[in-house]
């Protein structure tokens, strides 16, 4: 079969009645042009998705995620925008803390390892940074909680009583009733904005446990003359205006919202004096002593002892594992319920006077018991102040058990890191440099 020939043109397809006409081709001009338009449209595209993206990003960061919540309390948000602004306050307060004491005591309070200071909160610095925003988050809660509480007891702080706790944050009393007031100091006052929890019930038997060693103030500078009223007032506004200022700039908290913070602070405080009315002076205590191992069989070995008349201190000293009250030959002192676990506060509280008791058995090993008496006893101030305070916690703990308490989104990747300790100017006194 011979081939068909070819002249080199394009075939054209045969054109349908309807498509019949003159027939156009481009040129390579215009096929180009064609091209680089579609390009520029796949370029238009690509930067429009791109410029989407870019506006999703800074809508989510700016306005979606500052106003999820990290915590809902009965329908009320803490909302990360509010969350972070509070860590940075804290964080800050933290840095005012060590700079102040470094004015007062001297950089060797930092960076002394044998100082009472660098033990109790130096090294703690690490372990208190990594539950920071967990400790805020739970004190916004609690605030929630408080002011939720406070409204339903129309328990309200006046704004004269908001001025009073500024007032005593830093130092200030105008109307001092001794002529020769305390001057407000020129140094930043110790940051204590956010409420301190109050202290949870010892949970072992050890009253006699050594205190923690307190820092003592070293010399300074000389003395200087006792302020005027007039100059105290000025000093004060001088201070607070400009720790207050500070704070907010630092934190992105409002002069208001810091504001609010102390009025929480008198809510809470007329909270706890509603929520503890009914709790005296007077309480029952017992004064006991105890000796604490870690077997039933070495418990029955100290009852056999003390059968055959061995002294029961010189065996407190020789084998108690509570290492506070043995060498106190196993004295407890007088203490009243919510001092010790179930277990010893049922025995000394309910046991007879007088004969040994035990063992008996509690999460911390096997006790040999005898109580001394028990007796109603007349709380000192201190102590009065310390049992309405933990009775407050506890009722605290449980409305926090019994609200309805959510948690959308986790603090965790939402806790800033500024400012950080050069931001403070602490590198140069603790020896750190910035980088």
């Amino acid at each position: 079969m011979a081939k068909k020939a070819t002249t080199g043109v394009p075939t054209r397809r045969k054109a349908s009645p309807e498509q019949e006409g003159p027939r156009t081709y481009l040129s390579r001009a215009e096929r180009e042009a064609r091209a680089q338009r579609w390009v520029l449209i796949g370029i238009g595209v690509a930067l429009g998705l791109a410029l989407i993206v870019l506006l999703a990003g800074i809508i989510i960061e700016g306005f979606v995620r500052p106003n999820q919540p990290v915590a809902v309390v009965n329908g009320v948000a803490v909302t990360t925008a509010d969350f972070e602004k509070r860590v940075r306050l804290e964080r800050w307060q933290t840095g005012q803390l060590l700079l102040n004491v470094a004015g007062l005591y001297g950089v060797e309070m930092l960076t002394d390892q044998n100082s009472p200071f660098y033990q109790q909160v130096i090294q703690l610095l690490p372990g208190r940074e990594a539950l920071l925003g967990s400790q805020v988050r739970d004190t916004m809660v609690d605030e929630i909680l408080i002011r939720q509480e406070a409204a339903a007891r129309q328990i309200t702080a006046e704004a004269a009583e908001i001025d009073a706790r500024i007032q005593d944050f830093f130092g200030y009393n105008p109307n001092p009733e001794e002529p020769t007031a305390t001057p407000v100091p020129s140094a930043t006052p110790t940051p204590i904005v956010s409420p301190t929890p109050s202290p949870t019930p010892t949970a072992t038997p050890e009253p006699s446990e050594t205190p923690l060693p307190t820092v003592t103030p070293q010399p300074t500078a000389t003395p200087q003359p006792t302020l005027t009223a007039e100059e105290l007032a000025t000093r004060y506004q001088e201070v607070s205006e400009g720790y207050l200022s500070r704070a907010a700039e630092v934190s992105g908290l409002s002069r208001e919202e810091i504001r609010a913070i102390f009025e929480v602070q008198v809510l809470r405080e007329k909270l706890q004096q509603a929520v503890t009315e009914d709790i005296g002076p007077i309480e029952e205590q017992v004064n006991a002593r105890h000796i604490l191992v870690k077997t039933e069989q070495e418990a029955q070995d100290v009852l056999a002892a003390l059968a055959e008349g061995e002294s029961f201190a010189e065996l407190a000293r020789a084998v108690s594992i509570d290492t506070g009250s043995g060498r106190l030959g196993g004295e407890l002192g007088w203490a009243g319920r919510g001092k010790y676990v179930a277990e010893f506060e049922d025995a000394v509280f309910n046991g007879e006077i007088g004969p040994i008791i035990g063992p008996v058995q509690s999460e911390y090993g096997y006790h040999i018991v005898q109580i001394h008496a028990r007796e109603d006893r007349e709380l000192t101030a201190a102590e009065l102040e310390q049992k309405r305070q933990t009775a407050f916690t506890e009722w605290l703990a449980e409305r926090r058990s019994s609200a309805e308490i959510t948690y959308p989104y986790s603090y965790t990747d939402r806790t800033p890191d500024d400012p950080t300790i050069y931001d403070l100017g602490l590198a140069s006194l603790l020896g750190g440099s910035g980088s």
